[in-house]
């Protein structure tokens, strides 16, 4: 304990010849009292697995985009992989419910707890605005059995609506369900819809907090931030002393600064590493243990903080759907995939897509997601991928005879 009590006053000591400024409490709220979510034993021990699955995302994820900024929502994934486990069965269930950390519990038990997980959380702070939407999209009549989808509503609130995947107004219903369910922080989670596309599960989170104490806006300076690329880029830092919680690990090397929203029943945890350590290898060795290991041994009290104004989006497709198999969910995207549980026509999930954003300011933190899982018909399914992404042959050849017509060399599409 005297180890981190010492570790948080060199740190108040070095950060403090900087120019003060208090931030400001905001008269807007009155704050309602922290309310603690109870939870029995084994919905807690759900919650810490799901932590599991979190990390072990987010490390998969920022290995394959090491070089750009990385914002995802693991618990929208986990919404949406909860809906769809709802319909698998075999390899492909376990699959997803051991990736999540969910092995040995009933899908009454994950349901269950995730209904009153969320229902807890909408009301957990009269001052933060936090919503959750799910819905699924299902193409034309492609026959959905009755089961999953009352099952989708009864336990995760799920909007069930049938769509023409080739009409231009099915576009303009799931986007308009997601620019309202974000708040307007993504406007669209597609570009086009696929006709082929037989239904798509989507989960939607928004967040927005202020601060316990916002940072006055006259102390926002100018500020070098070292960039990963070794680029030093000039940025809006924001200065203020204010209720932190802080804890320092010789082991991981890492500092973490906890600054609550309203009446601190949200925080925003930053994780610093010290300046040396190699940030991918960093993330990669994050887990549920490390974290909690410092969440606690966090000491309450006021710091003086400098961090960066920030507003960040991010979309994954084609990493996300390797982040998850990396965490071994295979079958769920091959022809192997048994999700009879949701229709009798075999399907497998064809595509996946989350789109997130992030911002902080002097007052606040607003955050929003959206994730897609989007399943075709396995009858439909290629056999494997075929990428011409380099030189090739190609010729015109009549069928009956195999006479070549043409034939020619692309070497460099000129």
């Amino acid at each position: 304990m005297k180890k981190h009590i010492f570790a948080a006053l060199i740190l108040v000591a070095a950060i403090c010849g900087c120019s003060k400024g208090n931030a400001g409490k905001d008269p807007e709220y009155q704050f309602t009292e922290r309310q603690w979510i109870e939870l029995t034993k084994s919905q807690q021990d759900i919650v810490n697995r799901g932590n599991g699955f979190a990390f072990d995302l987010f490390a998969a994820i920022n290995k394959a985009e090491a070089d750009k900024e990385v914002f995802i929502s693991p618990f929208s994934m986990e919404a949406a992989l909860c809906m769809l486990s709802n319909g698998a069965k075999g390899d492909t269930y376990s699959q997803i419910v051991n990736a999540m950390g969910y092995k040995g519990l009933s899908k009454e038990e994950v349901n269950s707890t995730y209904g009153l997980l969320t229902t807890a959380l909408l009301n957990a702070d009269n001052s933060t605005k936090f919503s959750i939407a799910n819905a699924l999209w299902v193409g034309r009549e492609f026959p959905v059995l009755k089961s999953f989808s009352n099952t989708l509503s009864e336990y995760y609130g799920a909007r069930v609506e049938n769509l023409d995947f080739s009409s231009p107004k099915a576009l303009e219903t799931i986007n308009s369900w997601t620019n309202e369910s974000t708040n307007g922080m993504i406007p669209t989670l597609f570009d086009r819809l696929d006709p082929s596309w037989v239904y798509i599960l989507t989960n939607a989170l928004y967040f927005k907090g202020v601060w316990s104490e916002k940072f006055k806006t006259d102390n926002t300076y100018k500020e070098d931030f070292h960039c990963l690329s070794g680029e030093v880029r000039s940025t809006d830092f924001m200065h203020g002393e204010v209720p932190c919680g802080y804890a320092y690990s010789e082991d991981l090397h890492a500092a973490m600064c906890e600054l609550p929203f309203g009446n601190k029943s949200f925080m925003l945890d930053i994780l610093l590493p010290d300046p040396e350590i190699d940030l991918g290898s960093f993330v990669a060795g994050l887990s549920v243990e490390k974290w909690n290991s410092l969440t606690d041994w966090l000491l309450p009290g006021e710091q003086y903080v400098i961090i960066p104004k920030m507003d960040v989006s991010y979309t994954g497709t084609d990493s996300m759907k390797a982040a998850l198999k990396a965490t071994g969910i295979v079958d769920a995207f091959s022809g192997s995939a048994d999700f009879s549980g949701i229709s009798e026509v075999p399907t497998y999930i064809s595509d996946v897509i989350q789109k997130a954003r992030f911002k902080m300011d002097e007052n606040g933190a607003e955050a929003a997601t959206v994730t897609g899982l989007i399943a075709k018909e396995t009858a439909f399914m290629p056999s494997s991928e075929f990428m011409a992404d380099h030189p090739f042959v190609y010729a015109i050849r009549e069928f009956s005879t195999g006479a070549i017509l043409f034939i020619g060399a692309c070497k460099n599409l000129q």
